[in-house]
């Protein structure tokens, strides 16, 4: 009897590409090589971790392992743009729908101590500051993510073009 050779039915790069572009959350290894037919512990599935492995590094999609030992979670940089423009946007909605707290005069030093109520109403208003703020300020910083990502994104197309007309000679 003999043996019959395993069949390898391991995804091109952009099979899992599309894969994770259409994907709304975050893929293990093994749901996306089950997705594709492949089974754990074969060389396929092997061969698929490399891809992936490959992938990640070039930039091309994301990986993410709390520590080691952990599963591995890939998503497509396409994805995590989106969802960090949905961020961004929502945040945007928010900041538009909460009313700016109006400034109120400070009254001029009581020779008494402020009773209870006053000072639990401007520290309210310390708070809602302070959160408008913060807001803000994890939106520059979303802001500052897509445009870095997008200034990476460029280098690698122009790194691809370089590479193409250098393997087509013109």
């Amino acid at each position: 009897m003999s043996r019959q050779p395993e069949q390898t039915n391991v995804p091109t790069e952009e099979e899992v590409i599309d894969l994770l572009d259409v994907s709304t959350c975050q893929l293990k290894t093994g749901e996306i090589a089950e997705h594709f037919g492949v089974k754990g512990g074969s060389k396929a599935f092997d061969q698929l971790r490399s891809l992936l492995q490959l992938l990640t590094e070039q930039g091309v999609i994301a990986c993410q392992q709390k520590r080691r030992g952990s599963p591995r979670y890939y998503w497509s940089i396409k994805t995590l743009i989106r969802q960090a423009k949905q961020t961004q946007q929502e945040q945007q909605e928010q900041q538009t729908q909460v009313p700016l707290p109006v400034p109120v005069p400070v009254p001029a030093p009581a020779p008494h101590p402020q009773p209870l109520a006053e000072r639990a109403k401007y520290r309210e208003l310390a708070d809602e500051v302070y959160r408008l703020r913060r807001a803000f300020d994890e939106s520059e910083f979303m802001t500052k993510l897509l445009q870095a990502q997008h200034n990476e994104a460029a280098k690698q197309l122009q790194a691809l073009k370089a590479l193409y007309l250098k393997g087509t000679g013109l």
